[in-house]
């Protein structure tokens, strides 16, 4: 609230400015521009009232998954696993002080916006800064997938700009290759199958 303040009062600065610097040219384009991103400033911060994730947030949220991180201390009453905590964290929400209801909702709407930027990097990760959706894959870290999904109602199906696939499309893909190279007997057949197949339960469609 106090950011907003102080934004009004550069607005009205900047504008009673403007009209003694201008008073024949009340309504010059570069003074208008200036006000209206002022305004959108301040609408934004009362809109959102927490902050954007950081890059080290992203890949400590990628690490998270990586090892399949366990919550710590008193976070263990509330989380099976770590990036839950994490996710909360970045949502500005806690589930020790307010409903679980209303914490999910606030990790839904921080998922809608930053979505595609959950994006990871490992030499074991086929898709270069791909998708933290499939990297779970990748990791196999189904109870991520589950619970996103079943608790948050996080959306799976956005495409992720690495690679122009969503989730679905990249499993369809690997499971594709896998046929064409290991055969259909192959461990690694069987385990994508099974993802196929649990994404499918989550609601995972096909991006095309």
């Amino acid at each position: 609230m106090k950011r907003l303040l102080m934004l009004s009062l550069l607005l009205a600065t900047a504008t009673s400015y403007a009209a003694e610097q201008h008073e024949e040219c009340a309504t010059d384009d570069t003074v208008k521009a200036q006000a209206s991103a002022l305004l959108k400033v301040a609408e934004k911060i009362e809109a959102d009232g927490c902050p954007a994730p950081k890059p080290t947030d992203y890949k400590a949220f990628c690490d998270s998954i990586s090892i399949q991180e366990k919550p710590t201390n008193a976070d263990k009453e509330y989380f099976s696993y770590g990036y839950e905590k994490r996710l909360m964290d970045l949502s500005c929400a806690d589930v020790s002080k307010e409903p679980r209801e209303v914490a999910a909702e606030k990790v839904s709407k921080m998922w809608s916006k930053y979505n595609k930027n959950f994006r990871c990097q490992s030499s074991t990760f086929n898709v270069e800064k791909g998708s933290v959706l499939k990297f779970a894959v990748v990791q196999g870290f189904a109870p991520f997938l589950e619970t996103i999904v079943g608790t948050y109602q996080m959306d799976i199906n956005f495409v992720d700009p690495a690679d122009n696939k969503n989730v679905l499309d990249y499993v369809n893909a690997e499971l594709k290759k896998a046929l064409a190279t290991e055969g259909p007997n192959h461990p690694r057949v069987k385990v994508l199958k099974e993802y196929k197949e649990l994404l499918q339960d989550l609601g995972a469609i096909p991006s095309k």
